[in-house]
Parts: C-alpha cells; structure tokens; sequence
C-alpha cells in the first residue's frame, strides 16, 4: 500500500495556534523527536518564496500557510483582521500555520520563508474557484486599553492560546445580575455593510459555561449612529435573553463547569438579528457592543475576541446530505434516489478500518465506485470512535489513527490527496473533548462536522449554519433521520434559504424518510450538493 507524504516536525517543535478560514483553534500541537505527528496533511498546490517588505504584500496574494526554513522571529500581517503580529522564535522547518498577507522586514529575523497556497492558481485545473471576501474587524476587543469606560470585572488576564498571538486576552467574570456592555472606544473607520453575511464573536468558555448553563445574556448589538458614550435607541439585536444565550449553549466546548473549553466562534447570520426601535441601517455599522450577564448565584468566566463580519459567498442556500457509518442502504437506497435527480452526497466510514466490507456495511468496491460516479467520502475515524480508547491515545498515536485514514483513502481511490479535508466528530468523541480536539483541528481542517438531535421544530439549531464556516471546527448538522419533531428537516431548509447559508443533515440506516425528502428539496430554492462540492467552489 503506498502512502501520501506528509510534511515531518522537527524535535521539540511548538506549533503555534492558528485561525483556520475565520475560526479559532486554540489548542497547540506539540511534537518530539519520539513522537513525530505531521505538520500539515494538507497538500499544497503552488509555493513562492518570500521577500519580506514593510510596505508591499506578498507578491503570490495571501498566504494559506509559511515554511520557516531558518529559525527566529516573523512579524508577518495576518489575513483575517489586517493586523501585524510578532511570532517569535519559531524552529527551522516548521509552520507558521497562518493566513498571512504581509511579512514585514522589520522584525523579521527567520529567513528562507516559503508562502505556501493549497487554492487554486492561474493554471490549475481548480482555477475556476471562487475567492472568498477577508473578513472585517467590527471591533476591537484585543484588552482592556481598546474599551469605552470597561467596568472593573473586564481584566486583561494571561492566555498562553490567544488566537491573535497577544500574550494576554479580555477576560469577564461576572457577578450576581451584573449586565456587562463591552464596546471599542473608537467607531469603526468607515462604516461596514452587513446585509449579506455573518457576524462572527470569538470566545473562549472558561469557567462555569456549559450546555447545561449558559449565560443569562449573550448579546451583540450593531449600530449606525451614535457612540458607546451616547447610544441610540434604534438598533439591531441578537435575541439578547432567547436565541443568543441558547447559540451559546449548544457551541460551549467546555466539557464541564471547572475545565475551560478551547476558543471557538459563534456565528450569527444577519438575518438573525432583530430591529429595537427603528433598528439600525445594516448597511453602514458603524459601532457594536456585546451585552452579557452572568447567572446569578454563581460567577461565569469568559475570553472575548473581537467581533468581525464575514462576508457570504453564496449566491443560493446549499443543502448537503450525509450518510455515516457505511450502512449497505446507502449504496441501496440513497444512491439510486441521487442519481435520479443528478445530485451528490457524502458520506464516511464511520471506524472505516473496522467497518467496510463488513455484514451490512459497504464493500471497497462499492465505495470506490461511489467516489468514482462523484460521491463524497469524508473522514471520520480509523480504528474506533470510542471515547475511552481515543483518550488513551497520546498525541502522536490520535494523529496516527487519522493518518492511517487518510493514507488507506488516499491509496484505494477514495479520496484525492489534494481534496479537501472536511470530516466529522466521532460519536463517542464530540466537541467538548478538549484532549481530543488537535486531531480534528490538524486533520479535518476545512470542517468538522458536529451532528447532533434538532433542539425544537423550529429552528432546529440556533441561527442555522453559515458560509464560511464561522468555526470550521464546528459546523453543526442535524440527523436528517431522527423520528421528530414534525417538520423539523423543512424548517432547517427553510432556514437556510432565510439566511442564504447551508442545511447539512445526517443519515444512518434508517432512510425511510428520504425519498419523500429529496421530492421536497426539489421543489425549493436551494442547491443540493456534496460538502466537497461546496468547498472546492472556493478558493481557500
């Protein structure tokens, strides 16, 4: 069996943390010379060396990543917020593992850097790709300095995981019935059209935010007038006591109250946000503000980030379908259904290496020739999806098990080295399985698929899902065969066309409600498609 090459730490390399196609990852990997994991599994399509410049970008457009060929400092601009950071003493031969469009000569002392794009270029066959919009800063939130009149509880504490690469990050600790406004001291320099897109609040869940208790308030507010010291009375809301506090708690990585969860992104579409007053002209913001409040009886912790707008590249709602665990009715039942209407899906092998080609299960060669009529085969697991199991494993040995994955695709046609790496948590290790989670940042970085029961008919999750995935390590699905409650795969649709985002339910066995489904898929505004096919449409 041949295997993809992959790209080797040296010892003792740090990885630093990264901001992966507008989310947080929080979480660095560390690699020694006994335990080597993979720098990237991402295969790059086109390289160019860098001249750093304090005043032009890089020539080749946007870095998706860098090679550090000699050791030592890059003051480098990062794509997603237009700021410069200092990243200091990294290792000859790593990653910086950023989204960079500018490496500045100041400040700068590693050399050999190499900017490195797996997008398409001028020449590629994927040059059709369309490019996605940098997302725009809404506020400033980096420390206490940045805030208009900050109550007391808001303190700059020490963050050895701040996304941003700052040594410190904006922390609230709430107390009793406390509301706590957070707003920049400064308008935004020109005001930002937020009519078609997603307002994206990083933050990092840090003590006593859980599923089970959310904060009382979790709120952003957008303005067009006014200031943080004279605040107007028409503007636009998240549901500040209803849907913003039930968003938060369906995303909270924390897996308990005492154990902090990892930075992550709450993503709210613009239709998502409701008018008080007159409401706001969304298509010139000029300032916002988080309101949040604590419960009462005890304090909660959070990190804040800074709030920014990403632009929708979509010109319709997208509905991807997917079917897990290579149940035999997928080759049976939902194959035949697809074809007829011309779409794709995608589905997994749930423990590929214990599943495929067992009873009931799909054989390698129906799953090949699944990937070769233009299916959809994403990553999921290796050997296991239990949780006991993966927590055992070190580092190295979860990087491993996701490897093996790839390599054995990869091998027998079932994935393209350059596809892109969109996958799924495992269903017995979810979100909040903090140990876990470099595995998924590092090996399904172009999305990890959360699958979860619809909360209520409607809406079946908070907000919907948008694109791009305002968390990539957190795209919610829901199971498109759960029993109820009624209307519940409509109304997810409909939420997607609402919002102009994408609607991604999950299959197992049971696909008895999918005919009837697909028949109304078809007759709505709204393109079926293969979550690879959505991602290659862009140019990441």
């Amino acid at each position: 069996m041949s295997s993809k090459p992959t790209v080797r730490a040296p010892a003792a390399y740090v990885a630093p943390n990264a901001i992966a196609f507008g989310a947080i990852d929080s979480q660095a990997v560390v690699v020694d010379a006994a335990n080597p994991l993979p720098i990237s599994i991402r295969s790059f399509r086109r390289s160019a060396e860098v001249a750093p410049s304090d005043t032009q970008p890089l020539g080749a457009g946007i870095a998706d990543d860098m090679f550090i060929g000699t050791g030592g400092d890059v003051r480098a601009r990062l794509a997603e917020d237009g700021m410069f950071v200092t990243f200091r003493n990294l290792a000859s031969g790593s990653q910086l593992r950023m989204s960079v469009s500018q490496v500045s000569a100041t400040g700068t002392t590693a050399q050999d850097l190499v900017a490195l794009y797996y997008s398409a270029s001028a020449s590629d066959p994927m040059s059709s790709a369309k490019p996605l919009s940098t997302a725009i800063p809404l506020a400033d939130f980096s420390d206490r300095g940045a805030l208009f009149s900050p109550n007391a509880a808001l303190t700059d504490a020490a963050s050895t995981d701040n996304p941003t690469g700052a040594k410190t990050a904006l922390r609230l600790a709430t107390s009793g019935s406390t509301t706590y406004p957070v707003a920049s001291s400064a308008l935004l320099d020109a005001p930002v059209d937020v009519t078609n897109g997603t307002i994206v609040v990083p933050f990092k869940p840090v003590a006593q935010i859980i599923k089970e208790q959310p904060m009382v308030r979790f709120s952003l507010e957008l303005f067009s007038s006014g200031s943080p010291s004279a605040p107007p009375a028409n503007y636009h809301q998240m549901d500040p006591f209803g849907a913003g506090p039930s968003a938060m708690k369906e995303v909270s990585t924390a897996p308990d109250a005492a154990t902090p969860g990892r930075w992550q992104a709450l993503g709210v579409p613009s239709t998502g946000f409701v008018a008080v007053g007159s409401g706001a002209d969304l298509s010139a913001i000029t300032w916002v503000r988080l309101q949040l409040r604590g419960q009462t009886n005890y304090s909660q912790v959070i990190e804040l980030g800074s709030p920014k707008f990403q632009p929708n590249p979509l010109d319709k709602a997208k509905a991807v379908l997917c079917f897990d665990d290579l149940y035999e009715e997928i080759f049976t039942v939902a194959k035949p259904l697809f074809d007829a209407k011309g779409w794709k899906f995608s589905f997994n092998g749930g423990a590929l290496q214990t599943n495929i080609g067992q009873p009931g299960r799909l054989t390698l060669a129906q799953c090949q020739q699944l990937v070769s009529e233009g299916h959809h085969m994403m990553l999921q697991a290796w050997s296991t999806e239990d949780q006991a199991a993966i927590n055992a494993m070190s580092d190295a040995e979860r990087a491993a098990e996701m490897q093996s994955q790839i390599d054995y695709m990869v091998a027998n046609g079932l994935m393209n080295a350059d596809a892109p790496r969109f996958g799924s948590y495992f269903s017995g290790v979810g979100s909040t399985d903090i140990a876990a989670y470099p595995m998924f940042r590092d090996y399904t970085p172009q999305g990890t698929r959360l699958y979860s029961l619809p909360h209520g008919a409607n809406p079946p999750i908070w907000y919907g899902e948008t694109f791009p995935w305002p968390d990539p390590q957190m795209v919610r699905a829901i199971a498109g065969d759960a029993t109820s409650p009624s209307g519940f795969r409509e109304a997810h649709v409909q939420q997607a066309i609402t919002n102009n985002g994408v609607a991604i339910l999950t299959w197992h066995s049971d696909q008895s409600a999918l005919g009837h489904f697909l028949d109304y898929l078809a007759t709505q505004d709204i393109d079926v498609v293969s979550a690879k096919e959505l991602i290659m449409q862009y140019d990441f």
